[in-house]
């Protein structure tokens, strides 16, 4: 009769439950240690500008509202900001590039990424466990030690294992915890940069179109005054055959006529090159694409304006801005991270599975096997690494809060600096407008004058030249101006409603 096979593991006998009791004692307070103190400074949203005062308003602004940092989750950039220009070719080209923009794509696959990434993070809170199997058939050699085997006698065998494996890892001072925020703040990242990049994509598609009404206006303007030289040409040529007018009276008109024309196809490349670029940023080719005209009876001269009070925290939802001070949140985290690695790291193992020589008997029950035990490691020496990995952390650190100061007073100042434009480029555009207005009365004089024989042509031709720039520099302002307010709308984070308050 065989005897039974020994069970591999811990041995039995009468103190093996005071032994279990033991190990399940020291489980249950590791289990409690392991939600206990993280090591490394907590996060604190750095001082925007460091030991300086932080500007309670915008320059030109009545508010007295504090600027607020971001919050975590911050504001989202005001949707369909750009439908305050009215314009639609504007609110269907943003959606068609929104929709086939493969940098927002890569984008979104990038917050993807970070998930994935937190996940594995956190995974290391829990316990992992893992099933195997091996069927192993080998022979020892004749020459070497084995117990129970005759000396220079080989032996072939097959093992047969299925282990059921399981660690874990406590997190006694909070480097797993730390990792988690780390990755976390990476997703905040990740997120606030699809923001920047819709944002600036529609940004730029609102400007060009912005500017293709502008180039079509100016290209009206042209047509219109070459038609009206055109005329002009006519009348000239009349008056030389009626022996009125002169050779030179037709050569200024004519050059004035082919000068002015000239300036058409110039301008019609510029507006067809910005066609070409919407197209690609619509994801469309540039043959057959075209921009729609604004429609018929549409209001056309309506300029989104700011309101006058532009409290400074609506910088807070700038996606550069968010991410920023979530970078210097992962920088905090590596810190914990960095410290954590000093400490001594436990593990606990536990291993229970079947073992046999034959395969038939493997699922009995003298082929089960268990272990059970804890481990520690805790580092002696290494040379200066850990002290070098903890100095590197806290340098990032100081870097990521430059950083995010850096970025804070860049927006501050693109606000101001489109505020600025905004209100010089009005103030600019109310006097061409009366000059234009001057210079247009000048030349129906002069027209009339000319008709009427009293003046020559030539003072004809310096009033039309004078109320034809006058009449393209307001178009020209008319355009710099709504590009300055798109410009504004993506200083503020897309637009200038105030972000909604912040759920308690």
């Amino acid at each position: 009769m065989n005897a039974p096979a020994p069970t591999v593991g811990m041995d039995a006998g009468p103190d093996r439950a005071a032994r279990f009791r033991n190990l399940a004692a020291a489980f249950a307070v590791l289990a409690m240690a392991a939600g206990g103190c993280k090591v490394g400074p907590d996060h604190r949203t750095p001082s925007p500008f460091g030991t300086n005062a932080m500007p309670s308003r915008f320059d030109g602004a009545t508010n007295e509202v504090a600027w607020l940092p971001a919050r975590s989750p911050g504001p989202a950039v005001a949707p369909d900001w750009w439908r305050g220009f009215g314009d639609p070719e504007i609110d269907r080209l943003v959606v068609l590039a929104t929709n086939a923009s493969p940098s927002v794509s890569t984008a979104i696959a990038r917050v993807a990424e970070a998930r994935g990434q937190a996940s594995i993070a956190g995974a290391a809170l829990w316990p992992g466990a893992d099933l195997g199997g091996s069927v192993i058939r080998q022979r020892s050699s004749a020459h070497a030690f084995s117990p129970g085997v005759g000396a220079g006698v080989g032996r072939t065998y097959t093992t047969t294992t299925i282990p059921l494996e399981a660690t874990w890892e406590p997190d006694l001072w909070g480097r797993i915890r730390r990792l988690r925020e780390q990755a976390g703040a990476a997703i905040a990242v990740s997120e606030a940069e699809v923001g920047a990049v819709r944002l600036g994509l529609e940004a730029e598609v609102a400007a060009d179109v912005v500017l293709h009404r502008s180039l079509s206006v100016q290209l009206r303007v042209l047509a219109e005054t070459t038609n009206s030289l055109g005329r002009a040409l006519e009348l000239t040529r009349q008056r030389r055959r009626g022996g009125i007018g002169t050779d030179l009276e037709v050569s200024q008109a004519t050059a004035q006529l082919e000068g002015t024309a000239a300036r058409i196809p110039a301008t019609r490349l510029l507006r067809t090159k910005l066609e070409h670029a919407l197209a690609a940023l619509c994801g469309s080719a540039a043959n057959g694409f075209a921009v729609a005209p604004p429609p018929p009876g549409g209001r056309t001269d309506s300029i989104p304006l700011p309101p006058e009070i532009l409290p400074s925290e609506l910088l807070e939802r700038r996606p550069d801005i968010a991410a920023a001070e979530k970078r210097v949140e992962a920088a905090n985290a590596a810190i914990g991270v960095a410290r954590a690695a000093f400490y001594p790291r436990f593990r606990i193992a536990a291993m229970a599975g079947l073992q046999s020589l034959h395969g038939s008997d493997v699922f009995s029950a003298p082929s089960r096997m268990w272990s059970l035990g804890p481990s520690v490691d805790l580092p002696l020496f290494t040379g200066g690494r850990l002290s070098g990995q903890l100095a590197s952390a806290r340098a990032n650190h100081e870097a990521a809060v430059g950083a995010y100061r850096e970025t804070v007073i860049r927006a501050l100042r693109e606000v101001e600096d489109e505020l600025a434009t905004q209100r010089e480029l009005a103030a600019q555009w109310t006097s061409e407008s009366a000059a234009f207005a001057a210079a247009r009365r000048s030349r129906e004089i002069s027209e009339s004058r000319y008709r009427s024989g009293l003046v020559s042509y030539l003072e004809v031709v310096s009033a039309q030249t004078v109320a034809l720039e006058r009449e393209l520099a307001v178009a020209r302002l008319d355009g710099e101006r709504r590009l300055a307010i798109v410009a504004l709308a993506r200083a503020l984070g897309g637009g200038w409603q105030p972000p909604a308050p912040a759920k308690e």
